[in-house]
């Protein structure tokens, strides 16, 4: 009897494996994050399933440590759901986010020791910071994102992708994407917007979206031991064209980092 549960145990084993080698993608990623072949690779990705979610994994090719684990609730990985932790080597982590439908809810920083540096919310704008010691830091911002201001930015960007692009190009009915890089500056400003990925049918979608991103309303900017310091940040934007109109528009927010 002792014999057969093993035996069974060590095929549930096998299959099980056998199971997540099936459900594991792997791809690489030059530096800007756009898919790429091995030879010229700067990451290396691996996606998988874990439970309800999925798991996707950014190494460094170079030196095969951990940068990015996030968490999805898709397999294409399109909708953060969860935890995003960035890591400076394999045990230490720089930052966590969370998540909620791609829509990022808070942020916490980490000291090297492991002890909370600061924190932000992105929904109540609420800032603290701690030294290494965990002692909270008062009327001092050690690090925040630059971030929009309200709504407005978003409803800006839908309005003007609508009449920009969609009322001036003749383009096929369907889904279509724009990823983005872009700085804000130390004023809050939009610049140095860098088109990533841009559908082939729009011929303007390049030119159109960065004009509409650096004419757009100002974010806050973002903070460095109690100054302004410029901050990159990547951004997606999903939007359908159906009879001549745009509907609706989703800004999808991948990363962001300090200059």
């Amino acid at each position: 009897m002792t014999i057969r549960i093993f035996i069974l145990l060590g095929f549930l084993g096998f299959f099980s494996r056998l199971y997540a080698q099936k459900d594991t993608i792997l791809f690489y990623q030059d530096k800007c994050g756009i898919k790429c072949k091995e030879d010229s690779a700067f990451y290396y990705c691996k996606i998988y399933r874990k439970k309800k979610n999925w798991v996707k994994e950014v190494f460094f090719t170079k030196t095969n440590t951990l940068n990015v684990k996030s968490f999805y609730s898709d397999k294409a990985c399109d909708n953060l759901n969860g935890t995003t932790t960035v890591f400076i080597n394999d045990s230490v982590i720089n930052y966590s986010m969370e998540f909620l439908d791609n829509h990022p809810i808070s942020k916490t920083w980490y000291y090297a020791n492991g002890a909370k540096k600061a924190y932000m919310s992105f929904d109540y704008n609420i800032t603290q910071s701690w030294d290494s010691m965990g002692k909270e830091l008062k009327n001092t911002i050690l690090e925040k994102d630059a971030k929009p201001i309200d709504a407005a930015w978003g409803k800006y960007v839908m309005e003007q992708v609508d009449q920009r692009i969609s009322k001036k190009e003749k383009i096929h009915h369907g889904v279509y994407a724009v990823q983005v890089n872009f700085v804000v500056d130390t004023l809050g400003k939009i610049v140095n917007v860098l088109p990533l990925e841009v559908p082939k049918d729009c011929k303007s979608c390049t030119s159109e979206i960065i004009e509409i991103l650096t004419t757009s309303p100002n974010w806050e900017p973002a903070m460095k031991n109690n100054n302004y310091i410029p901050f990159l940040t990547r951004r997606s934007i999903y939007f359908e064209i159906a009879n001549k109109k745009i509907t609706p528009v989703i800004l999808l927010y991948h990363f962001g980092s300090f200059l």
